[in-house]
């Protein structure tokens, strides 16, 4: 890289003064009419910038404007300068080198207008100042000024040369930009394409993986706490993933009771493959609640996480409960077998209840359309969560499926016949103690406590037929 030497301008302008130049002394032979020509012209020299010399002064008019004990002499001159040196003038750039113009040439001169003001120093000198000079313009350096190397004179071979090699240069370095935009937009395509391959082999992957319907292995659990009801029912949770448009998918979600399957739920999905292969998002498109005890809901816009390896995430109030699925396997053949079951016991239950002729019956003895002294056929559930007051003759506020149980007319969950009556008992029969039978734990009941219930009402049960469950 070339080392530009800032050349020294020499610029004169007409009306120019040469403020407060330093005195100078010169010698002289009389102090009778101020400094001679040569005396000036050799002052003005000393001044002038490189490349100028004065080479002639002819003194116009000189005027002593002290006193003849202090005299002080102005004097105006006309002047004629000579260039010694050719001056150029700076007038664009060519890449790091200044483009001049020749302004003027070696031996050209100008004329113009000197006025100096004199004092004598001792007896031979004077001290002359320059006041003012007037000359054309000098807008320009003496070429002895620019290093070499540092310029091209505007209109030369050399300029000519230089502007060619500049365009050479330039279209090379475009052409070079040029390739390297094209080869880092076509490292972009080829980027681009890579990533999209990537993705469609993830999505494909991924797809793949999940395609199918996958089944709890275990209940819902967090930090090792397995989630359940207030009733004790634990969640299980069934997912089918059907083929995908490009990464998106849809599919079904169910909820269940996990030790009794037949109770169920199901919502359609919606789901999301991630670009990466790593997790598909499920999405609920409405809401869905799992009564029967188990008491779980999802909401339209919850969202669930799931990875290849089974991992169901589900973000709860209480952190993150995990479900660990099974694909196509054995969990899932053995909830199907468990679900059939239990949609074979209810058709059986649909079939019992139209053979009898039978009405439901799901709460307590004093929903029963029975007057006293009367019977009817009613279809009850077996259940062990239920009160109860009585034994072999119960109170009217006892849940029905219980005092089957405790009657050991069902098991819990068995379905039946049975042939309730509504009586009228002794008034002497009112006190019945706690007892425990086939695991239900009846509630005493006394003439004392009698809970709103008429003391002479009780309800008797006898079985018809049982629905076994296999």
């Amino acid at each position: 890289m070339k080392t530009r030497f800032k050349a020294t301008r020499l610029r004169l302008v007409a009306g120019f003064a040469f403020a407060a130049l330093p005195l100078l002394a010169v010698t002289a032979c009389s102090h009778s009419d101020g400094p001679s020509e040569s005396q000036i012209a050799k002052v003005l020299t000393l001044k002038l910038p490189d490349g100028l010399k004065a080479s002639d002064v002819d003194i116009q008019v000189a005027q002593n404007e002290g006193t003849r004990v202090e005299p002080r002499y102005e004097t105006r001159s006309n002047i004629e300068l000579e260039f010694t040196d050719d001056i150029y003038k700076v007038v664009g750039h060519l890449g790091e080198e200044d483009v001049v113009k020749k302004i003027y040439s070696r031996g050209d001169d100008i004329k113009g207008v000197l006025i100096t003001v004199a004092t004598p120093q001792g007896d031979d000198a004077w001290n002359i100042q320059i006041k003012r000079i007037d000359i054309p313009d000098i807008d320009g350096t003496a070429k002895s000024k620019f290093q070499p190397g540092s310029y091209v004179e505007q209109g030369s071979s050399d300029y000519d040369d230089l502007k060619a090699k500049l365009a050479q240069e330039q279209k090379q370095a475009q052409e070079q930009a040029q390739k390297a935009a094209e080869a880092q937009a076509q490292a972009a395509r080829e980027k681009a394409d890579q990533e999209a391959r990537d993705r469609a082999a993830n999505i494909a992957r991924l797809s793949e993986l999940m395609k199918g319907t996958w089944a709890a292995r275990y209940p819902m659990f967090h930090n090792g706490s397995m989630w359940a009801s207030g009733k004790n029912h634990k969640l299980g949770i069934e997912l089918t993933f059907n083929d995908t448009d490009d990464d998106i998918g849809d599919g079904t979600g169910v909820l269940y009771d996990f030790e009794s399957p037949g109770y169920r739920a199901s919502v359609p999905v919606g789901y999301k493959l991630d670009p990466a292969g790593r997790f598909v998002t499920l999405n609920f498109t409405r809401n869905l609640n799992l009564g029967n005890g188990v008491d779980f809901a999802v909401r339209s816009g919850d969202s669930w996480q799931m990875t290849p390896d089974g991992k169901l995430s589900i973000s709860g109030n209480n952190g993150t409960w995990v479900v660990q699925m099974e694909r196509d396997g054995p969990v899932l053949k053995k909830l199907e077998a468990d679900v059939a079951a239990h949609d074979k016991y209810q058709a059986s239950e649909r079939a019992l209840i139209l053979q009898y002729k039978a009405a439901n019956a799901g709460g307590s003895f004093r929903e029963l359309p029975l007057d006293e002294n009367q019977y009817g056929l009613f279809f009850v559930v077996g259940r062990d969560d239920g009160d109860v007051w009585g034994d072999g003759f119960y109170w009217q506020a006892s849940d029905i499926g219980t005092a089957a149980v405790h009657a050991g007319l069902l098991k819990p969950g068995e379905a039946g016949i049975i042939k309730i009556s509504k009586i009228h008992v002794a008034r002497e029969r009112y006190d019945y103690p706690s007892t425990t039978r086939n695991g239900i734990t009846s509630k005493p009941k006394s003439n004392a406590s009698q809970y709103g219930e008429s003391q002479f009402v009780r309800y008797r049960m006898s079985l018809v037929k049982a629905l076994p469950r296999s």
